[in-house]
């Protein structure tokens, strides 16, 4: 059974289906719109009303034709600034589309939704991303302990191009002789 569209609908009528969040939410993926979490800060009524108005854009069912895997995901926050670039990237040919990318992307820099969600539009949006390729490693910080003035010869390149091993082992410092680390401790 198919209702009629109108243009219009009263404010009684819109507060009788969508009278609180959780309900505008609802709303938002009954129109297939793939919504980041509920509990995401993102999720905001107004982040809601502004993708209906078009002031804020959001993933379409209709949108997602690719679906990749990122084996070793960046932390949120460092996604959400890969999706910010990305989405600034992005020149749509209409400008109120430009417009509604870059708005979005500004909240998404400010208050991340969660990974999966991140990842699935950067997929949609660049299939091709570095971070769907099996050689991807997150990016780690080396823990800057402290400064040993230590220097390891890189014979033949030895170490270039390799990625940060995932161990974090306790056992023994590689490289570093024992009489140089009881040095260092003093």
């Amino acid at each position: 059974m198919q209702t009629q569209m109108s243009e219009y609908v009263t404010v009684e009528q819109a507060q009788a289906v969508v009278p609180d969040k959780k309900s505008y939410y609802s709303a938002m993926l009954r129109n297939q719109v793939v919504m980041p979490p509920i509990s995401d800060a993102i999720v905001t009524r107004e982040f809601m009303q502004g993708i209906v108005d078009g002031r804020y854009w959001c993933l379409r069912s209709a949108d997602i034709t690719t679906y990749r895997v990122c084996a070793e995901p960046p932390n949120k926050k460092d996604l959400g600034e890969m999706l910010y670039f990305l989405m600034c990237s992005v020149h749509p040919d209409e400008e109120s589309v430009r417009l509604s990318f870059r708005s979005t992307a500004e909240l998404i820099r400010k208050n991340p939704p969660t990974i999966t969600w991140q990842i699935l539009v950067i997929c949609t949006i660049n299939p091709h991303h570095e971070i769907f390729g099996k050689n991807y490693l997150r990016p780690r910080i080396l823990n800057p302990k402290r400064p040993s003035g230590h220097m390891v010869p890189n014979t033949n390149g030895f170490f270039d191009g390799l990625p940060v091993a995932k161990s974090k082992a306790k056992h023994k410092i590689m490289f570093i002789s024992k009489a140089d680390r009881e040095k260092d401790e003093i």
